[in-house]
């Protein structure tokens, strides 16, 4: 059995600090927590900037070592920063340093970058090995070269291989919001189908529960499947609360498509 701890949605949204408590007194193999969205638009990216304040995320990121410490397993962040780009892997692992000498703790941490080159991109654009989404407007290659920022998808190999070094705590680029969660479980031969599944219905935390705004859940996977813990007091998982979560950000509640 793999246990996975996600204290909320995203970095930045706060999270039930007693709640957090219970799901470190679970002995937790992992706690996962994503740290971007692409709900608030593409300014962020374009930008390079966080969408939430420093010293905000200094204190909800602080909490979150001191949990991942306190359980002695590994803490894992995807997309830093709110866009993943390179320039945020560094301010977050800038914050993370800073933390870490007040906690005087001197843990592994591994750093993954994602971000492309523009010029790159549109070569390839130009030579048919990139293409836009279906759906998506029109792209040429000139688009692409004046991009300020582009950032590739990570999916669970790369955090997957970041685990394998030893790290304590990995600070992810663009990655998916699956991908923090279903990695440990897919490493360890939890059911594979159960591990995507589990890991889609945990990505924005209690989001999936009666209370959304509780934010910290716990998701135990194993041969068979997975099982969802709100641990919020007044919070609870139910067959619907959990089905319709596959219909979050997600047009087919039967397919999942990640990078791979």
């Amino acid at each position: 059995m793999t246990r996975i701890l996600v204290p909320s949605g995203a970095l930045g949204l706060d999270y039930d600090k007693a709640a957090l408590e219970r799901g470190i007194g679970m002995n937790p193999d992992l706690i996962a927590i994503d740290g971007g969205s692409t709900d608030s638009g593409p300014s962020y990216l374009g930008c390079g900037v966080s969408k939430y304040a420093r010293s905000s995320t200094k204190v909800e990121w602080k909490g979150l070592i001191e949990a991942a410490r306190t359980a002695g397993c590994p803490l894992v962040i995807g997309t830093a920063g709110t866009c993943g780009t390179d320039g945020m892997v560094d301010w977050l692992v800038d914050i993370t340093r800073e933390c870490l000498d007040e906690l005087g703790w001197t843990p592994r941490v591994a750093t993954l970058k994602s971000e492309q080159d523009p010029y790159e991109v549109g070569q390839r654009f130009a030579s048919g090995q990139v293409s836009a989404l279906e759906g998506a407007p029109g792209l040429d290659r000139k688009t692409i070269e004046d991009c300020t920022h582009i950032v590739a998808l990570a999916g669970v190999e790369q955090i997957q291989r970041a685990i394998e070094t030893g790290a304590e705590i990995v600070v992810a680029g663009r990655t998916t919001d699956t991908a923090t969660i279903a990695a440990l479980p897919l490493m360890r031969d939890d059911h594979a189908g159960g591990a995507w599944h589990g890991a889609k219905i945990a990505e924005c935390g209690a989001l999936c529960a009666t209370n959304p705004q509780s934010g910290v859940l716990m998701v135990e996977f194993d041969k068979a499947g997975f099982t969802v813990h709100p641990l919020a007091d007044d919070a609870r998982a139910t067959p619907q609360t959990v089905l319709a979560h596959m219909l979050y950000e997600n047009s087919d509640p039967f397919i999942l498509h990640e990078p791979g």
